[in-house]
């Protein structure tokens, strides 16, 4: 039942971001016309300005996977429901300090947008800011039982939730949008949404999964061993911020909120490529610990990292080049001339977030081990030098010099120090990976997409039906060479397997 959850929680993943996908293509142009870029800017930005404070929540959501998941494999039921007892104490003093902070922020609104914002733009800005400080206050204290299900391995709950979630959402967005409404009313929906679904995870944990929260003693050396490992992941979901949400409130201040908008369209497929390899590596955390305290050796959970780096391979490399050779033309035809930056602003960033998304099953090695220290410094350094030559570069380069600092950042301080760290210090066996991925994916890749490249020489993709055509043609020439020439007998019985199950259950075998 448990390989059924994963196997279904991956596949309900790559549903929900397909989904999310086709979501954004044809949601997006619609926002833009009918909210205009100055209002989907603020949008974007004061979503970004908000989401710095989701880093309060400490580390605390992995840290109960972590711990529950252990707990669970102890069959310890009174230390987990202990534990959860301290979270939540944890989680309401977060909230609280979160609430403070989000005052003083609001206090210093016109300080920090009085030169880009218009009179108007700063007390809607003001609106939308309280707005979503409430959502986060109540995500946080939400968040523990998000947490819960995935420690429980209950990945067709989690997933397909959000999945009706999302189709919701879509439905009142577009409802609201045609009536009129501005930025503002979307940021009410996403807060009632959001209550919706903790409403709903509380509801699964205390009815399904039979949890209960007694607090039997206020453990020091938990709190303090929680600590200890929840800390690094806190500072690494700083530095993610300091990724992805510092350039847009950057180019805010120093530019418009109309080039918050092209690059914000630039980052939507950044964000998607990231989605495609969680898909598969966050539903795995839970199985690594098992592993680590069952004291897997360092060779299985290589092999493990492998497995998972191949699969997440051949699908990040599809849509990597297939954004290369045809994601100018599709940015054309979405959302029209004005947003070349933002093709441009995405294949810097998918190129250097590559390598790091194959292999980031190492990071829930680490987790599980609780030695993501060093992999949290080197961030530390990633995202500092980000901040630092954005604030720079950005007046003499645009929004393509943000994504460029960006770039080279994760390329070097993943590419580099975090591998040797994987190898060198965990024990990891980094060579057989890089070697086992390239074999036969990257030459494959590569193959297919210098094929496509002469093809597209011959086609104007001027219209979708040439693009779709274009499209079609190179997933049949990408997935076919792949299939005979990139992948393993494993990785084709991932795909023949359900296929004969099928087969067998319609022949009543």
């Amino acid at each position: 039942m448990k390989i059924n959850q994963l196997k279904a929680g991956i596949i309900l993943s790559y549903l929900l971001i397909f989904s999310n996908t086709i979501i954004g293509i044809l949601l997006t142009p619609f926002m833009l016309r009918t909210l205009g870029q100055s209002q989907y800017g603020l949008y974007q930005l004061i979503g970004a300005f908000v989401g710095y404070m989701t880093v309060l929540d400490f580390g605390l959501g992995n840290a109960v996977i972590r711990y529950v998941a252990q707990y669970r494999h102890q069959k310890d039921r009174k230390s987990e429901s202990n534990f959860l007892a301290m979270t939540l104490i944890m989680y309401s003093t977060i909230s609280i300090l979160a609430v403070v902070i989000g005052i003083i922020l609001y206090f210093n609104l016109d300080n920090i947008f009085a030169k880009t914002f218009t009179t108007i733009e700063l007390g809607q800005a003001k609106i939308m800011f309280t707005i979503l400080l409430i959502n986060l206050v109540i995500s946080l204290l939400g968040n523990a039982f998000n947490a819960i299900i995935n420690a429980y391995e209950k990945f067709v709950f989690n997933r397909g939730f959000t999945l009706f979630r999302l189709v919701f959402r879509v439905l009142l967005l577009i409802l609201l949008l045609k009536m009129g409404c501005n930025a503002i009313s979307i940021v009410v929906l996403d807060t009632a949404i959001n209550i919706f679904t903790i409403l709903a995870n509380i509801y699964v944990c205390k009815k399904y999964l039979r949890i209960t929260i007694k607090l039997i003693k206020f453990d020091k050396k938990l709190l303090v061993e929680v600590f200890k490992y929840s800390i690094f992941i806190f500072l690494n979901m700083i530095f993610d911020q300091l990724i992805w949400r510092v350039p847009p409130t950057i180019i805010g201040i120093k530019m418009s909120t109309i080039a918050v908008a092209i690059f914000s369209v630039g980052m939507q497929f950044s964000a998607l490529f990231m989605q495609f390899s969680t898909a598969i590596s966050g539903v795995f955390l839970p199985k690594v610990t098992k592993m680590v305290i069952a004291g897997e050796s360092n060779k299985a959970l290589t092999d493990f990292m492998i497995r998972v780096g191949r699969l997440q391979g051949i699908i990040l490399l599809y849509i990597y080049i297939a954004f290369v050779i045809l994601g100018r033309q599709f940015i054309f035809l979405w959302v029209g001339d004005g947003y070349k930056e933002a093709w441009i602003t995405a294949l810097m960033v998918m190129t250097g977030l590559l390598i790091p998304l194959m292999e980031n099953a190492g990071l829930s090695i680490l987790q599980a081990m609780k030695k993501h220290q060093f992999y949290v410094i080197t961030y530390l350094i990633i995202c500092t030098f980000n901040v630092i030559t954005t604030i720079f570069i950005i007046d003499y380069t645009g929004i393509s010099g943000a994504t460029m600092m960006t770039m080279l950042g994760l390329f070097v301080g993943h590419g580099v120090f975090i591998n040797w760290y994987y190898h060198c210090k965990i024990g990891l066996d980094m060579l057989r990976f890089f070697k086992e991925l390239f074999n036969g994916i990257f030459p494959v890749s590569i193959i297919s997409g210098v094929i496509m490249y002469f093809i597209t020489g011959y086609m104007q993709i001027n219209s979708w039906i040439m693009f779709i055509i274009g499209g079609v043609i190179f997933t049949l020439i990408y997935f076919s060479n792949m299939w005979f020439f990139g992948t393993n007998k494993y990785e084709k019985n991932l795909v023949a397997e359900p296929i004969k199950n099928i087969y067998r259950r319609r022949n009543g075998r």
